[in-house]
């Protein structure tokens, strides 16, 4: 399986604004699934803990947004989606 990095070559900082920008208070869960990917990726291929630490704390933020939404409207995310969303959160975290 191959996967495609939409944001491999952007910096951390313009991602950041980008993820904020396009998930924050008005996205899709595909969207959080996208960004939250992107996040797991750089965490693979980080080697800074201070960048471990950063994509850690982005990770639980989007979780917190992605809660959020999931307050406003109950069918926002299934049971199993929000499951696999924790378990990569995790996975960035640990």
């Amino acid at each position: 399986m191959r996967t495609v990095r939409k944001f491999k070559k952007m910096g951390l900082w313009d991602f950041i604004d980008l993820m904020k920008e396009n998930c924050f208070g008005c996205a899709d869960k595909e969207t959080y699934f996208t960004y939250l990917d992107e996040l797991r990726m750089r965490r693979i291929e980080s080697i800074s803990e201070g960048g471990n630490y950063k994509l850690a704390s982005l990770a639980k933020e989007l979780k917190l947004e992605l809660e959020k939404e999931r307050e406003k409207n109950s069918n926002f995310l299934k049971e199993e989606e929000l499951k696999e969303f924790d378990f990569i959160v995790e996975e960035i975290c640990h």
